[in-house]
C-alpha cells in the first residue's frame, strides 16, 4: 500500500514538519488501503488526522521484520514515518542484526529529507553470519525535533528492550521504553534460534557464572532454577527495575511494548499484574472504555500492542489509536499511535492540577454527570468496590 502511493505521489521532503501541506497528510490518510488478509480489523480509537502544532506524535508497529525489499525504493517504515508525520515510532520484533545495513540505510534515507534522525536499537549478540536476520530485537526512531530532547539511551544486550530519556523542563523528563516479549511460554520447545532459546540461554549462563562465584568464595550452590527459568516474567522483572530507576531520575515512563498478551483476557493475568506493580495505565483503553478496541494481530482475537505510561502524562494525551490491518505499512500487527501536547507532556510539574480546558466536565454538565456515573458503577461493579470498602465508616468520619 506505502509502495503504491509512493509511486503515485513520491515521498514529500519535510524539511519542515510543522509546516507540512495537512490537506495532503489528510488525502494520504483517506486513501489508506483497507484491505489485506484480515478485513475485520478496523481502526479503533480517535481518528488519525494530520499533526496539529505542538503535537509529538508516538507510535507502535511490529514490522515482521524490517528488511531491504528489492522491488522498493524506500524502506516502507520510512514511508510511514514521513507520510503519518511521526516523531517517535517504536519497531518491536524487527528481527535485525546491529551489524548489518539496513539500520543505516533506514538513517540515510530518513535524513535525505532534511530531518534529523536517532536510532536506537537492540538485539541479542550472537556470531556473525552472513544474513542481518536475527529474531527478536527492537529498534526505535527519533524524528526531527525532537532529537534535541534525546539525552542518554540504553540498549539490551538480550535484545529485548532499549530506553531513551528525553529532557524535560525543571531536569525532569520522559524515558521511552520500547520492548518486545517473546510469545513462547516457560518450557517451551522453541527451535534453537529462535529469541526465546537465546534468552533461556544467557539466562542458563547466569546461573552457571553464579555458581562459579559461589564456588570460588566456597559458599553453599543453591538448588537450580533450570525448570523454572521464564523469558516471559524475566522481561518485566528487568523492566520494573528500569522503570524505577527512571522515576527516581524524574522521568516519566511511557513504555510501548508487543507483550504478547492481552490483559483484558482471562489469561492476560501476568501482564494485568504487571501493569498494576509498576503503575502504568493503558489511555486507550480507558479513553475509549465500553467501545470495542480491536485485535492488533492479525492471526488472532486480542491485543497484543500496547502503549502505556504513567498516570501523570495521561492529562497531555490530545488523540489515541489503531489503524486498520496494513493501513501503515504491511505487516501482521496493526498500529497503534498517540498524540501528546508536547507543551504538557515536558513541562515539568510532576503533581500539576488539570489544565481547566482539559477538564472533562463540570457538575453544572447533568449529561456528563449522568455519563460519568453510569461508567463508574460499572467499574465499581468490575473491581467490587462494596465489598472492598468500607462506606459506612468512610462516611461517619
Amino acid at each position: 500500500m506505502i509502495k503504491r502511493v509512493q509511486e503515485a505521489e513520491g515521498i514529500p521532503n519535510l524539511v519542515n514538519r510543522d509546516r507540512i501541506n495537512r490537506e495532503r497528510v489528510r488525502t494520504y490518510v483517506d486513501r489508506l488501503d483497507h484491505g489485506g488478509s484480515n478485513q475485520d480489523i478496523q481502526a479503533t480509537g480517535d481518528e488519525l488526522i494530520a499533526k496539529e502544532d505542538g503535537i509529538i506524535r508516538m507510535a507502535l508497529q511490529n514490522p515482521n521484520g524490517i528488511r531491504v525489499r528489492s522491488d522498493e525504493r524506500t524502506l516502507q517504515e520510512v514511508a510511514a514515518i514521513q507520510q503519518l508525520q511521526l516523531d517517535v515510532v517504536a519497531f518491536p520484533e524487527c528481527n535485525l542484526s546491529t551489524r548489518g545495513q539496513t539500520r543505516e540505510v533506514m538513517q540515510t534515507q530518513i535524513a535525505a529529507t532534511g530531518e534529523s534522525v536517532r536510532i536506537v536499537q537492540a538485539s541479542a549478540r550472537t556470531e556473525i553470519t552472513v544474513s542481518e536476520y536475527q529474531p527478536g530485537g527492537v529498534l526505535t526512531a527519533f524524528v526531527g525535533k525532537i532529537t534535541g530532547r534525546v539525552e542518554e539511551s540504553y540498549r539490551d544486550p538480550w535484545g529485548r528492550y532499549s530506553w531513551t530519556r528525553l529532557r524535560g523542563d525543571r531536569g525532569e523528563g520522559i524515558q521511552q521504553i520500547t520492548a518486545y516479549r517473546v510469545c513462547q511460554k516457560a518450557r517451551a520447545h522453541a527451535g534453537a534460534s529462535t529469541s526465546y532459546s537465546y534468552q533461556v540461554q544467557q539466562m542458563l549462563q547466569e546461573e552457571l557464572d553464579r555458581d562459579r562465584q559461589l564456588q570460588r568464595e566456597g559458599r553453599t550452590i543453591p538448588s537450580s532454577t533450570r525448570s523454572r527459568l521464564n523469558p516471559r516474567k524475566r522481561l518485566f522483572e528487568d523492566l520494573e527495575k528500569a522503570i524505577s530507576a527512571a522515576r527516581d531520575k524524574k522521568f516519566r515512563v511511557v513504555l510501548m511494548m508487543d507483550a504478547n498478551e492481552d490483559w483484558t483476557k482471562k489469561d492476560g493475568k501476568e501482564l494485568k499484574a504487571f501493569m498494576e506493580k509498576v503503575q502504568l495505565r493503558d489511555p486507550l483503553y480507558e479513553r475509549h472504555y465500553g467501545e470495542e478496541v480491536t485485535a492488533t494481530y492479525a492471526r488472532g482475537t486480542k491485543r497484543l500492542d500496547y502503549i502505556l505510561m504513567d498516570a501523570a502524562l495521561l492529562g497531555s494525551v490530545r488523540r489515541i489509536g489503531t489503524l486498520g490491518l496494513h493501513e501503515a505499512m504491511q505487516s501482521d500487527h496493526v498500529m497503534v499511535y498517540v498524540d501528546f501536547d508536547e507543551r504538557e507532556a515536558f513541562d515539568g510539574q510532576l503533581n500539576r492540577p488539570v489544565r481547566i480546558p482539559s477538564r472533562e466536565f463540570i457538575l453544572a454538565q447533568s449529561d456528563k454527570c449522568e455519563k460519568f456515573m453510569k461508567v463508574f458503577l460499572e467499574q465499581a461493579e468490575l473491581h467490587n468496590y462494596g465489598t472492598r470498602i468500607d462506606v459506612e465508616s468512610l462516611l461517619s468520619r
